[in-house]
């Protein structure tokens, strides 16, 4: 796989795309999981876990890990995720700093 930009080795997690099973099963159009965090951004500053299902960053609608990486990049500030916690099926919020 290409490497990672700065943004993304920064920010500390490993993302796939949704399948159209989960998306349904959680009644959303798509979005990112975390599929592995490491030490980076979301861990120091979030209380998201592995699993969670990114849907929107600052309002826009995520689906591919190209769409965060373009969004993150031209963030200076606060950026903030919403999305799935998938043992709840509940919506959450979680804010950062970039």
């Amino acid at each position: 796989s290409a490497p990672k930009s700065e943004v993304m080795q920064s920010i500390g997690a490993e993302f796939e795309e949704l399948s159209k099973d989960e998306a349904e099963k959680f009644d959303i159009n798509g979005g990112l999981k975390i599929k592995r965090m490491y030490a980076g951004t979301l861990r120091a500053q979030t209380g998201i876990r592995e699993g969670f299902i990114i849907t929107k960053v600052n309002k826009e609608p995520i689906n591919t890990v190209k769409e965060l990486e373009r969004i993150l990049e031209s963030e200076k500030g606060g950026v903030l995720i919403e999305g799935i916690n998938p043992e709840s099926g509940k919506k959450e919020y979680y804010g950062f700093g970039m």
